[in-house]
């Protein structure tokens, strides 16, 4: 399920922006202005027996090449982030975006936001196979 998550970020970030997206891992030959998404952080609480609640922190970050002022491009990049990051399309629909926060390092944008959910755990279910039996009665 994060994977789809990431995915549907991914599809958002170029949908909006066309720059390059990476995910969990940043080659060495990136090009900029570029996206870097990972999942930051993920906890999970039981509701009942098979039911779950998941909260996942995503970061995204927003790397650009040398810009005379790259402060003023990462916060109008976090100003759409915020409307094109509220509702993505994943693999099990549209899902919320909550909890979005940013902040701006050495000209690199942080955005952070969360996409939480219910997942309901699935036990496989073995069919047995044909039982045959015999009996045998003295009388």
């Amino acid at each position: 399920m994060i994977h789809a998550v990431l995915k549907g970020i991914s599809d958002a970030l170029r949908l909006e922006f066309g720059y390059g997206v990476y995910i969990e891992e940043i080659p060495q030959d990136l090009q900029e202005p570029c996206f870097f998404i990972s999942c930051v952080q993920s906890a999970v609480r039981q509701q009942s027996i098979k039911s779950y609640f998941m909260e996942n922190q995503f970061g995204v970050q927003f790397i650009l090449n040398s810009q005379a002022n790259p402060n003023a491009k990462c916060y109008e990049t976090a100003e759409k982030l915020i409307w094109r990051l509220e509702i993505i399309q994943a693999d099990c629909g549209s899902l919320r975006g909550s909890k979005m926060k940013y902040e701006v390092v050495d000209g690199v944008l942080h955005f952070f936001v969360n996409y939480d959910f219910y997942m309901k755990k699935t036990e496989e279910q073995t069919v047995m196979a044909e039982l045959k039996s015999q009996i045998n009665m003295k009388g």
